[in-house]
């Protein structure tokens, strides 16, 4: 098992560099993926972000 940082989900879901983005999906498809609460919390905190200052 693994454990990702908060760049490797927003990679994920924002698409911004399909080559990385390939790679962190055939990685989260193949691999037992921990995902740390602090990243969760992490990914959060810049949702509201954007989300309030757009």
């Amino acid at each position: 098992m693994i454990s990702v940082d908060t760049n490797v989900i927003v990679r994920l879901l924002t698409k911004d560099d399909v080559g990385q983005f390939q790679q962190d999906l055939k990685l989260f498809q193949e691999r037992e993926i921990f995902k740390r609460y602090l990243s969760v919390i992490d990914l959060f905190g810049l949702l509201v972000f954007l989300i309030i200052t757009l």
